[in-house]
């Protein structure tokens, strides 16, 4: 990823419904720097901010796709801030400290409402 210019990721809906709902690979080029091309299905608008962050299209367009690709390559200076705005959002929103912190503080709020909790069954006791 590290030499790439763009990261195109065209994610569709299997005719039974599947689909990877957040894939992780957007998330690591964003990490890198890379503007996404992506498709907005799933949890892909969540990372990707259209033209903040990369270009969403609709799945199985081809031409769509097609443009968004010619897009970012024509216009450097886009493709750059694509890139930089993207980099900000995947270590704002989803990196592994910030993740790690936000999990601990849920621990601890669970561990002190069951506290709480055995407190009160005591006291009634």
């Amino acid at each position: 990823m590290a030499a790439g210019t763009v990261f195109v990721l065209p994610s569709v809906i299997d005719p039974d419904g599947g689909m990877d709902n957040l894939p992780t690979v957007i998330m690591e080029a964003m990490a890198t720097g890379l503007p996404v091309i992506s498709t907005a299905i799933g949890g892909i608008p969540e990372m990707v901010v259209e033209n903040e962050t990369g270009i969403l299209v609709p799945p199985g367009d081809a031409g769509a796709l097609a443009h968004a690709i010619e897009k970012v390559i024509v216009d450097l200076s886009f493709v750059r801030q694509l890139g930089a705005n993207g980099h900000r959002r995947a270590c704002d929103l989803f990196s592994i400290e910030k993740n790690a912190r936000s999990l601990i503080r849920i621990f601890e709020e669970l561990a002190d409402s069951k506290i709480d909790n055995v407190k009160a069954d005591r006291e009634r006791s």
